[in-house]
């Protein structure tokens, strides 16, 4: 038994060595593939370039995966794209990705391809890049921007149908001009400095909205955990949060408020509000009311009531979160 045991010991031992020399053998190759950060081999840099005249074009999709996408508007009367990116380790060939963008009739299409899956994981994790789109200062009728985790970034943009999603990434947008604006994120933070569109539709799971105008006739905000901030507004808004708190700011004006919350607490806050009827109700969560309500009717889990001539509504509802309703007029 005792000389069974050493055969299969000598035995593991010139595996164990013929596999490092292996090993050894491969990573000092010129074409062993992918080096590690730290390595002799240059770290992958990629600079692409593609462009297109923009006339008669009103349509434009654009997609990416990892990278930061960047929409920039320019006095120009093309459209052009820059796919730049620099990795910590060494790209083998026909490795990387690759920018696309295609012209059909009035539509553009822009995407980032990758070789394979493989390929959209690896870079994921190893490949800082962006790509900037520089576009004619104009409106456009369509234009769609898709990203998983990249960042969503632009100063201004206009356009009748805008649609902009990701799924982990967040969103920093300046000035939007639309008739219909959705914006969708999982975790990203999407924060807007303003917003001019008949309809607005934004949701998140666990990222925050934020507004600091918020300008439309008619807006839809939802959340499940995510924060909800809005510095002003106006229009018809309906706000739907389950556990994320709202914090809301009007000024003047007539408005339409429906409000919605399981354990997030809602806050209202109005200066110099033309008229509004309350609905205020909440399961067990404080209410507070800074108006003096007309038909007042108050008791532990609701409050109704008018201000002013009525003009308005504002229902507020929660199921254990507080409700704030302030007049910030004093």
């Amino acid at each position: 038994m005792k000389k069974v045991m050493l055969i299969l010991a000598i035995l593991i031992i010139a595996l164990a060595i013929g596999f490092i020399a292996s090993s050894s053998n491969s990573n000092s190759s010129g074409n062993s593939g992918v080096e590690a950060p730290g390595s002799s081999g240059t770290p992958g840099e990629l600079n692409q370039e593609q462009s297109t005249a923009a006339e008669g074009v009103d349509e434009l999709t654009i997609t990416t995966v990892s990278s930061n996408l960047i929409i920039i508007p320019v006095e120009t009367s093309e459209i052009r794209a820059v796919f730049s990116g620099k990795s910590g380790i060494s790209i083998p060939a026909g490795k990387a990705p690759s920018l696309e963008l295609e012209k059909a009739g009035n539509k553009v299409q822009i995407r980032l391809k990758y070789p394979g899956n493989t390929e959209v994981s690896f870079f994921s994790i190893n490949f800082d890049s962006r790509l900037e789109i520089y576009l004619p200062d104009r409106s456009f009728a369509k234009i769609t921007a898709d990203t998983v985790s990249g960042n969503i970034e632009c100063p201004r943009i206009a356009a009748r149908n805008l649609s902009m999603t990701t799924v982990s990434g967040g969103m920093n947008l300046g000035l939007i001009v639309a008739e219909n604006a959705r914006f969708s994120t999982n975790s990203g933070d999407l924060l807007f400095t303003r917003i001019s569109a008949v309809t607005t539709n934004s949701s998140s799971i666990s990222g925050r909205l934020r507004f600091d105008e918020l300008l439309s006739d008619e807006s839809s905000l939802t959340t499940t955990s995510g924060q909800i901030g809005i510095s002003q507004f106006k229009g018809k808004l309906g706000l739907k949060t389950v556990s994320g708190d709202a914090d809301l700011t009007l000024t003047g004006g007539s408005v339409e408020i429906s409000c919605e919350a399981v354990s997030g607490s809602l806050k209202l806050a109005f200066s110099n509000p033309a008229g509004f009827k309350a609905d205020l109700s909440s399961m067990s969560g404080e209410i507070t009311c800074g108006f003096e309500l007309t038909d007042e009717k108050k008791d532990l889990k609701e409050l109704t009531g008018s201000f002013g001539d009525g003009s308005g509504t504002v229902k507020m509802k929660t199921v254990s979160g507080n409700i704030l309703l302030k007049n910030t007029k004093n």
